[in-house]
Parts: structure tokens; sequence; C-alpha cells
């Protein structure tokens, strides 16, 4: 009987601690309540004025119902936004997404929210209250949010950078997007604060929860140069003009490009912040002078045209709407040009001038037409004024164009209606390639029945969407092409830069330290060989028409080597004037305040519970022990007395 008793505490007491085992495991394996808040970036569209909102998550036990609440309206894709990053942080942390509510808190003044650029704040915001880890409150983020962490690109960074730096955060995350560098450089540079770009939320963590130090934040920061260095170990320009040349007047147009190129820069010099980049446009512009003396006009020129268009965009970044409609407005006015008479020695800068004044009229009126129709952060308005400055650099050549041409003597000429059928063949080719500018100028120009002009634009227009790619011909076999075509492309000032410009992107692919710049410089070469072989061979068609009223043979066929037409993309929002697009980061609003405190309160006893049970547990260890201890003896005892009784009987 003693013995089974005692089989059956040990039994119960297996039992209890079994129970007791599972009681505590109960606490890490079932859902709980917590919460986390983040800092957010967002725009008012209607005035382009970033602020920082703050955005809080309550989570708790639940069925993976998302839900937000604050705004009067929230729009579907910040819904959207919202499910997708309680998905991703819920895998992110190997949890069951089913077994929480979210619910997340927008703090805002607006009655409508709407817009994806939340999603990287809104997932980091859920990886804090799940994993009950707090994030740093020192930074902000913006970005969209894929179902695979990737962080995907947005817009009105400029403003929401502006709300940062006012509420003296130390950083910004930002979408990893090459095509942004220098406009996330800019703004960078204009309000003194790191942007880091992150391609995914992996990539954000270590910002977001942990410390980054000062020297890490600036290694890790936009690097953005204006200054491309070159292989100047090349031979002089290697081609000669053939026909009507004026190679000195083609010397004042590179040296006028060189003048308005280095007042943008030395203007740029006097704006806080943009040393560096001044410092980088001088370097570059140093190389185009000694390009220059290698021979190689154009190609110096067109470089130094490139380097216009960075410092003008950095010396307008304070630009308002306003201030931007009317520098606009100037350009339009600026590109507003008396055409001087054609002649037999003049034609081509006439023409040169008309298609660049074709290219900034039609890119400025195009802007203007959109400008005041679509809503537009800080950064259209940029972008805007960027196009801009291209269209005015443009317009800043046909006036040199036009003053030299005027300055030229010869016979007057006008052509005939011979060049229709050829300007509207030559537009036909260049349209089974896409659209672009240079199409669109070609044939506007064919209805004003300025076909030489049409001509050279459908040139450029077929020229720009025809080059040969990586996937169907190597470095070696492009550079050989663009060479043969150079040499035989020199009729005219105009093809024989091109030309030597097209040579010099061949030495540069041929001495290149790796494929991909090899490729770059090869493809740049054929293209500005293939024009350089349309512009020669059509300046000379042309040039007999005028003069004599008929063609002459064409001097070399077009090369069929397609390649996809890249065209630019053009991002339209519309939206309500009462709208603000969410971007960053959250912090929490008033009147979840109650749920947070039940929320601690629920946490707090669940922690009482498990210190209780645990305590009675070695109390309850403690007297079994005892209690054998006690049986142990009377067992002695009864066994001593035993023995006693036996030696008695004895």
């Amino acid at each position: 009987m003693g013995i089974k008793k005692e089989l059956k505490n040990k039994n119960k007491i297996a039992l209890f601690l079994g129970i007791l085992t599972i009681i505590l495991m109960l606490p890490s394996a079932m859902p709980y309540a917590s919460s986390a808040s983040i800092y957010a970036p967002a725009v008012y569209i209607l005035n382009n004025t970033g602020v920082l909102t703050t955005i809080s998550l309550n989570v708790s036990p639940g069925n993976g119902n998302v839900s937000i609440v604050g705004p009067y309206s929230v729009g579907n894709s910040t819904l959207q936004s919202a499910i997708t990053a309680a998905k991703y942080a819920s895998n992110y942390l190997n949890k069951n997404f089913n077994q929480y509510n979210f619910t997340y808190y927008i703090e805002s003044n607006s009655t409508n929210v709407s817009g994806p650029s939340g999603g990287a704040a809104l997932t980091l915001l859920a990886i804090s209250a799940l994993s009950g880890k707090p994030l740093n409150n020192d930074f902000t983020i913006t970005g969209t949010i894929s179902s695979d962490g990737s962080i995907g690109p947005i817009g009105g960074v400029y403003d929401k950078v502006d709300a940062a730096q006012s509420h003296k955060l130390s950083y910004v995350l930002v979408p990893y997007n090459p095509d942004e560098n220098e406009l996330y450089y800019l703004i960078e540079h204009a309000f003194n604060i790191p942007l880091i770009p992150v391609s995914s939320i992996s990539q954000a963590y270590p910002y977001a929860f942990g410390s980054p130090s000062p020297e890490e934040l600036a290694s890790n920061s936009i690097n953005y140069t204006f200054y491309t260095k070159l292989n100047m170990n090349v031979s002089s320009a290697p081609y000669t003009c053939e026909g009507s040349c004026n190679s000195s007047a083609f010397s004042k147009l590179v040296n006028f490009t060189f003048a308005m190129t280095n007042e943008s820069i030395d203007e740029l010099g006097l704006s806080p912040g943009f040393g560096a980049a001044t410092s980088s446009l001088s370097a570059s512009m140093e190389q185009n002078v000694e390009l220059a003396k290698k021979g190689y006009l154009y190609a110096s020129a067109d470089l130094a045209f490139l380097n216009f268009i960075d410092a003008n965009f950095l010396d307008h970044y304070a630009s308002t709407r306003s201030s931007g409609l009317a520098y606009l407005d100037n350009v339009s006015s600026y590109c507003n040009i008396s055409i001087p008479t054609l002649n037999s020695n003049n034609y081509e800068y006439v023409i040169g001038g008309e298609l660049r004044q074709a290219w900034g009229s039609s890119t400025i009126s195009s802007l203007l037409n959109s400008y005041n129709q679509t809503d537009s952060t800080t950064d259209g308005i940029l972008e805007n004024i960027r196009v801009a400055g291209t269209a005015y650099a443009w317009c800043a050549a046909a006036h040199e164009m036009y003053g030299i041409a005027s300055r030229i003597n010869g016979t007057d000429i006008k052509p005939n209606s011979q060049l229709e059928e050829l300007a509207n063949e030559r537009i036909q080719e260049a349209s089974k390639y896409g659209n672009n500018t240079y199409l669109a100028t070609a044939k506007e120009a064919f209805a004003a029945s300025n076909y030489p002009l049409a001509i050279f634009d459908a040139d450029y227009a077929y020229a720009m969407s025809v080059a040969p790619t990586s996937s169907n011909l190597g470095v070696n076999s492009i550079v050989n092409q663009t060479l043969k075509l150079a040499k035989n492309s020199t009729y005219g000032i105009w093809p024989t830069q091109f030309a030597d410009e097209a040579y010099f992107y061949a030495e540069e692919a041929k001495l290149a330290e790796n494929e991909s710049t090899a490729m770059y410089f090869a493809v740049n070469g054929y293209t500005t060989a293939l024009l350089a072989s349309e512009l020669s061979n059509d300046t000379k068609l042309i040039l007999s028409n005028m003069t004599n009223g008929s063609f002459v043979q064409e001097i070399a066929p077009k090369v069929q080597i397609t390649k996809p037409v890249i065209t630019p993309t053009t991002n339209t929002n519309t939206s309500n004037k009462s709208r603000i697009i969410i971007t960053g980061e959250v912090i929490p609003p008033a009147y979840p305040e109650m749920i947070n405190l039940l929320s601690s309160i629920y946490n707090t006893l669940i922690v009482f519970f498990v210190f209780n049970i645990v305590f009675l547990v070695v109390i309850v260890g403690l007297l079994i022990k005892i209690k054998a201890l006690h049986e142990e003896k009377a067992k002695v005892k009864t066994k001593t007395a035993d023995k006693q009784k036996v030696m008695k009987r004895r």
C-alpha cells in the first residue's frame, strides 16, 4: 500500500509539472497586444508643403484585419499598402498574420489621405509593434512597399525632406533609384541632411532600429558626381570637312557654349552647399577644353551643354510653382527667334539653328501646356525646370547660330518642292522606330513646308532610335562599324563634327577598363556615326536641290540595325485639392492612448502571472523535497525499531 501511494503522489506531481509547462508556454505562443509609432513625411499637393505627420500602430489578438483611422477618408492605395506592410512584417518575423489585428492611426489635418508612398514606414512600424523593438526617433522614411519587401520610388522627396529638416531629424531613408540621384544630391545639399537610398526593408532595418554613426550615414548617403573622367590618350580628330565648311564659325559656336556653361557654374558657386558640385563641373569643363584642343569641337561642346543643364538645374533648387512658371515663360519668350535668310554658304548654320529652335520651342510649349493642369510637388517643378533648361540651351545655341549665319554672305537660295518627297520618305522611315521630340518637330516642319528642316529632323529621329545592342553585337564589332560609317560621312561641317565625335567614342570604347563602360562608349559612337552618315548624305542632297534644282546620287544607304526605342516617361498625378500623399514615418495620435494603456496592463498581468507561477513551482518543489526527507527519516526509524524488536525476541 505504501509503495502504491508513493507512485500515485509522484504521478500527480508529474501531471502538475506538465500542466505548468504548458501554461508557461502559452504567453509566447499566443498573440499579444502591443503598439509602436514612427514619423511619416507627407506633402500637401495644394501648396507643395511638406509636413511631418505621425502614424501609430496597435496590434492585438485577432483574425488578420487591417484598418486605418484618423483622416476623414483614406484612399484605397494607402489601405492596400497597410495590408501589404502588415503581411510582410508578419512573415519577416515568422508570425501568423491571421492571429493579429492591425490598427494604424494617422495624425492628419487633411480630410483625405491617399497614396502608397508610406508603405515602407507602415512596414517598419508593423515590425516594431510585432517584435516589441522600438524604432529610432530621429529619422523618417518614404517609399512604397511590395509583397517581397522591396521599396519602390515615390514623388515629393524635396518637400518631405524639407519637413524632416524642419523637425531636426538626423537622416531620411529614400527609395534606391539611380535615375533620381541628381535630385537626391540636390535635396541632400540644399537641406544639409543625409539621404540614404535603400531598396528593401532588409536594407532599411539597420537604419530604422540600429544606431548608425555620422560617419556611416555620410559614407552611405548619395554619392553623385558631375565629372566623368575620360581617357585623353587619343589622337587628334582625324577627319576633314568636305563641301562648304566654315570651321572658324563652328569654333565660335563652341566658345559660346563654353562661356554659357561657365557662367552658370559660377552662379552655382554662389549657392551655399554646392561647392563640391561646382568643383566637379569646373573639372569637367577643363577636360572639355582639352578635348576641343584635340579638334573634337562638337564632342567638347556637347559635353559642356550637358554640364550647363546640370548647373542650371542645381541653381534653381529653391523654385516655387510661381517662380517655376515664370522661368518657363522666360524660356518660351527666348525661343521666339527670327530666322535669317538662307544662302549658299550659311545654310548649315541656318538649318542647324532651326533644328535647335524647333526642339526648344516644342519642349517648352509642352511643359507650359501641362504645368498648371496637373498637381505637382517641388520634385515635379524641379524636373520641369531641368527640362526647360535643356530647351533654353537649345534656343541659346539657335541664337548664336543665327548670329553666325547672318554674318556669312552668299547667294540666296530656296528649296523647291522636289524635297517634299525626300522629307516624307525620311519621316516614314524614322516613324518605324517610335515617337520622339525629333520626329515630332520633323512632322511640324513638313506641315509648314520646311522640307530641309524636316529631312534633318527625321535624320536625328532615325539615328537616335537605331543602334546596336550588346545582345546582338560585341564591342569590337560595333567599333568597327562605327569607324567604317564615320570615315565616309564628312560632307558638311555638322556631319564632319559628328564623325569626329564618333571616332572619339570608338577610341574611348577601346581604352575602357570594363565591358559595360566599353559598350556605353561603343553604342554612343555608333549612334553618332549613323547620324553623321545620314546628315552627310542629306546635306549633299539638299544643297544640290537648292543650288541646281535636282538631286545627286545618295552617298550611303541606311544601315538597318535595330534597337529598342527608349522614350522618356511622364508621371502625371491627378488629385483633389485636399489630397495628402503619405510618405514615410509615424508617431501615435491622441485617442489610442487608452488602448496603449490597456495593452500595457495586459502585458504586465502576463508577466505577473508568469512570475507567480514560477514562484509557486519553486515552493512546491521545496515542499516535495521536505516531504521526501521526512518520509525517508520515518522509514529509517521504522527499520531501526523492527531490528530492536527482533533482537529482544532473540
